[in-house]
């Protein structure tokens, strides 16, 4: 086995490609950091934002009394009444679906034994004409 010695040379673009490689790979840390340190800001900025409105939605309500919070949760008599229609006539829909359903199966299983008993028919009544003209 020989052993190849390197020169000066060799080892001056050794240093000169690992310098260029270590650029490349700052570069890129640094596209990466001014790609996501905005980003990291502004989530920052969001957040602080939605906590300040959060708090100030909270003294809000705490102002007001007891009574006045539970009315305000209460669901309107209208729509409470609309929402109970609106499920029922979902609930009729749904049923009248699977049996509409249904009797499309039926139809369709009715069909297809009347056209079988059809083709019988025809059948049995070619058997007799060839039988008819064979004879």
């Amino acid at each position: 086995m020989s052993t190849v010695l390197r020169g000066p040379a060799d080892q001056d673009e050794d240093l000169k490609l690992m310098a260029q490689e270590f650029r490349d790979h700052v570069e890129a840390v640094l596209n990466s950091l001014a790609a996501n340190v905005p980003k990291a800001v502004v989530l920052c900025l969001v957040e602080r934002a939605k906590d300040a409105l959060l708090n100030q939605l909270y003294s809000s309500i705490s102002a007001h009394p007891t009574e006045r919070i539970q009315d305000l949760l209460q669901e309107d008599v209208e729509v409470k009444r609309r929402r109970e229609k609106v499920k029922r006539q979902a609930s009729v829909l749904s049923r009248l679906t699977r049996q509409l359903s249904m009797n499309e199966a039926r139809a369709s299983a009715a069909t297809g034994e009347v056209e079988n008993q059809a083709r019988r028919q025809i059948s049995h009544r070619a058997l007799h004409i060839l039988e008819f003209n064979n004879c």
